[in-house]
C-alpha cells in the first residue's frame, strides 16, 4: 500500500493502525460467529463471562453468609409485615365506614356500588 498518500502518518504508524483493525475485525467476526450461530441452543454452548459468573455466584452463596440481625429484622418487619396489616387495616376500616353509611341511609340505594349483587328483580314480597 502506498503509505504517500497517507497524511502525518509515518509507515510504521500505518502498519500499527492495519494490525488494530484486522485483529478488531478479527473480534468482531469471532463474536458474530459465537453469538449469531443458529446452532448454539442445539449444542447447549454456553458463554462464560467471568463478571457474570461471580455475580451468580454472589447471589446462590448469600445466604450461606446471611446471619440474622435486629437491622435485617426490623427491614423484614417493615417491608413484608408493615405493608400488609396496614392494608389490610385500610381495607376493613373503608368496608367498616361504608357498611356504617349504607346502614345509616346516608348513602341513597341508587348510588351505592355493588347495588345489583345482594338485590334480585325476582324477589317476590308477600
Amino acid at each position: 500500500m502506498d503509505t504517500s498518500k497517507t497524511i502525518d502518518v509515518s509507515a510504521s504508524e500505518y502498519d500499527r493502525i492495519q494490525r488494530r483493525v484486522q485483529i478488531r475485525q478479527d473480534l468482531k467476526a469471532e463474536f458474530n460467529r459465537q453469538v449469531y450461530n443458529p446452532y448454539r441452543t442445539v449444542y447447549r454452548v454456553e458463554f462464560m463471562d467471568p463478571a457474570v459468573q461471580r455475580f451468580m455466584a454472589a447471589r446462590a452463596s448469600h445466604y450461606d453468609y446471611w446471619r440474622p440481625t435486629w437491622k435485617s429484622f426490623w427491614f423484614f418487619i417493615g417491608v413484608q409485615i408493615v405493608p400488609m396489616i396496614g392494608y389490610s387495616y385500610m381495607l376493613a376500616y373503608e368496608a367498616k365506614t361504608k357498611e356504617t353509611a349504607y346502614r345509616e341511609g346516608r348513602v341513597p340505594a341508587k348510588d351505592r356500588l355493588y347495588k345489583h349483587i345482594f338485590v334480585s328483580d325476582n324477589l317476590i314480597y308477600n
